[in-house]
C-alpha cells in the first residue's frame, strides 16, 4: 500500500489500561492503490472498533483443537463506490455514538458503514453484531496464558466497573494521519 489515510481516535485517560483494554475508534481508513487493487483500493473505506483484553495475555492453543481466538476484537464493516472512487471527490464521514449505539456512515445515513448495538438486556448475535456489552460481544476465554510467566490467568472482565458501552464510555480524542510506505 503506497498511501493509508486514515480519522481515528483514542481514549484521553486510558480508563480501562493499555490498548486494547480501552479501546480504539477508526472512523475512517483508506488505500490509495486504485481500484484495481486485489486488497481494496481507493474505492472502498473501512470504520472500526477496536478492543481487548492486557496484551500480556495470549489465547492458550490445545494442540489439535481449532486455533484459539485472538484477545483484541475488530468489530469493522467498509462501503464501496461502484463507478468511481474515494479520491475523486470530498466525502463526509460520520460518527454517531451514545451510550446505546455507535454508527459509521459515508455521505448520508444511506451509506452506513458498521452500526454497533449497545445493549446489556439483549445478547448479541454470533457475529458480534445485535446487542449486548462488549465484553459479551468478545466472547472472551475464561482463562488465557501469560506471554511472561507460562502461567495460566483467569480472563476477567475489565469493564465490569465501567458503563454498559465500556470501554467505549469515555471521552476520546481525534487523530488524522497518513501513513506512506
Amino acid at each position: 500500500d503506497w498511501l493509508w489515510p486514515a480519522i481515528w481516535m483514542i481514549p484521553e485517560n486510558n480508563t480501562y489500561g493499555a490498548w486494547p483494554m480501552s479501546g480504539e475508534i477508526d472512523i475512517l481508513e483508506a488505500r490509495g492503490n486504485s481500484p484495481e487493487y486485489p486488497a481494496q483500493g481507493s474505492n472502498y473505506i473501512r470504520s472500526q472498533l477496536q478492543y481487548g483484553l492486557d496484551q500480556t495475555l495470549t489465547p492458550i492453543s490445545i494442540p489439535g483443537a481449532p486455533e484459539a481466538d485472538s484477545l483484541t476484537k475488530d468489530l469493522f464493516g467498509w462501503f464501496s463506490l461502484k463507478r468511481t472512487s474515494f479520491d475523486k471527490a470530498f466525502h463526509t464521514y460520520v460518527l454517531e455514538w451514545d451510550e446505546t449505539f455507535i454508527r459509521f456512515w459515508v455521505d448520508g445515513r444511506v451509506r452506513s458503514v458498521l452500526e454497533v448495538d449497545i445493549n446489556q438486556n439483549t445478547k448479541p448475535n454470533k457475529d458480534g453484531s445485535g446487542g449486548g456489552t462488549f465484553w459479551e460481544k468478545g466472547k472472551f476465554p475464561a482463562t488465557a496464558q501469560n506471554k511472561t510467566t507460562g502461567s495460566v490467568a483467569v480472563v476477567e472482565d475489565p469493564w465490569k466497573d465501567g458503563g454498559v458501552a465500556a470501554p467505549f464510555d469515555q471521552r476520546f480524542y481525534l487523530n488524522i494521519d497518513l501513513g506512506v510506505g
